[in-house]
């Protein structure tokens, strides 16, 4: 059965999107009917279109010949739907986290559980740093 990240997307069985028509940049709306979440595709290409804005942009040669090469080699069915994924990454980038941090995440969730842990307010009264008089 599907789980529900942190952020709440779910990912959709295979067999789910088949049946479906979906693909990856299947535009989807999503509503609740009778206590049930439904996926419903777009189905009039020419919907998505008309709510899209067209722009122009100038890239140096060298770029457009890299995204003429690589486009169709990552799967995308077209050299626009690739830089607006570029575009789409490039306004909300994936959060990651360096392997130092994810040790100080753990090791803090240890010392929390140890009882190691005091509250911020109690941090800087035992430092004398509270600035309440």
């Amino acid at each position: 059965m599907p789980t529900v990240d942190s952020k709440g997307r779910i990912v959709l069985p295979k067999d789910v999107r088949e049946s479906l028509g979906i693909d990856e940049g299947t535009e989807v709306e999503i509503h609740e009917e009778g206590g049930k979440a439904v996926v419903d595709p777009e189905k009039d290409p020419e919907a998505v279109i008309d709510r899209m804005e067209k722009i122009n942009v100038r890239v140096p040669e060298s770029l457009l010949a890299q995204i003429d090469d690589e486009w169709e080699r990552r799967g995308y069915s077209s050299k626009s739907e690739a830089i607006r994924d570029a575009l789409r990454s490039w306004a909300n980038p994936p959060v990651e986290l360096s392997e130092e941090i994810l040790d100080d995440l753990a090791e803090s969730r240890k010392q929390r559980e140890r009882g190691k842990t005091v509250s911020a307010a109690e941090a800087r009264k035992r430092l004398g740093l509270d600035t309440e008089e």
